[in-house]
């Protein structure tokens, strides 16, 4: 540290010293900042994602859904309301899916042949990614 006046040099703080950084300890986000909802509101808070709002000039979303349940709710329920596209396999290594004798070409083409069929009936497209790892972030 400098003194201004004197111009010593000093290596302790002086007693009327403010620190600048903020020392307060901040919480982490398990959600990092994105919006969560219990099972009962899925359907309002994806018609406000996809709606949007020209009062406030909010455009439209496209949901990103996670679920994080053991029993797998959010498939189940989109089973029922509406068309699941299972996209598991192209996560799965070559060699795993040469071994259970899978194309990445043939999930594509059963994943565009769902999207045609949701799109045909009006009905919500969900994709399944299956089981993420807990090292994924989303950001940025």
């Amino acid at each position: 540290y400098l003194h201004t006046i004197t111009c010593e040099e000093s290596f302790s703080k002086p007693y009327d010293f403010i620190e600048d950084i903020d020392t307060s300890v901040q919480e982490v986000d398990p959600n990092a900042g994105f919006a969560t909802c219990d099972m009962e509101d899925v359907i309002e808070t994806i018609e406000t994602c996809i709606g949007g709002n020209e009062e406030n000039q909010v455009k439209s979303k496209t949901p990103l859904l996670i679920d994080t349940s053991e029993d797998k709710k959010m498939l189940t329920f989109f089973k029922y309301k509406g068309v699941v596209v299972e996209l598991e396999e192209l996560g799965w290594s070559r060699k795993k899916q040469a071994e259970s004798k899978i194309s990445g070409a043939a999930v594509m083409e059963e994943a565009r042949r769902r999207a045609v069929l949701a799109m045909k009936h009006g009905k919500t497209l969900a994709l399944n990614f299956g089981k993420m790892e807990s090292s994924c972030e989303f950001k940025d």
